[in-house]
């Protein structure tokens, strides 16, 4: 299986913990623990997309597929179907547009998965290292 798409299966399957932990916010009236632990592994999923993934494409991909859950967290936990839709001028000044919240949520799992990258070239630079220093006294 190539990087990409681990990465974006690992991408998916943080948007879709994060899209549960909506659900979990949005329709549960209890604060449970599990909430949090939810939220957590969603990002944890985005540094793993960035840890198997490569480069640019991992970002990438974590971004877009970060952005589609935003778009599908309206319709799918937020809206109410017997409710009307209210327009924007109902927006106070402290709420987000979808495309802001889009724009920040692709940010932000970018970010996750940059840390993903940065992770696992760090500890390839250890074992490089390693490899370095037991070459370099002679150890087989």
């Amino acid at each position: 299986m190539s990087p990409t798409v681990k990465s974006l299966i690992a991408a998916a399957a943080g948007a879709a913990l994060w899209l549960l932990w909506s659900v979990e916010q949005e329709h549960t009236a209890i604060r449970a623990p599990w909430t949090g632990v939810t939220l957590v592994a969603s990002a944890l999923c985005f540094v793993i997309a960035g840890v198997v993934g490569r480069g640019w494409r991992a970002v990438l991909s974590a971004a877009a597929v970060g952005a589609v859950a935003v778009l599908l967290v309206g319709p799918l936990v937020w809206e109410d179907p017997a409710v009307e839709p209210l327009g924007d001028e109902s927006c106070d000044p402290g709420c987000l547009s979808l495309g802001a919240a889009v724009a920040i949520e692709a940010m932000v799992v970018a970010a996750l998965a940059a840390v993903g990258i940065a992770l696992r070239r760090a500890v390839g630079a250890v074992r490089g290292g390693r490899r370095l220093v037991a070459h370099a006294r002679g150890d087989r």
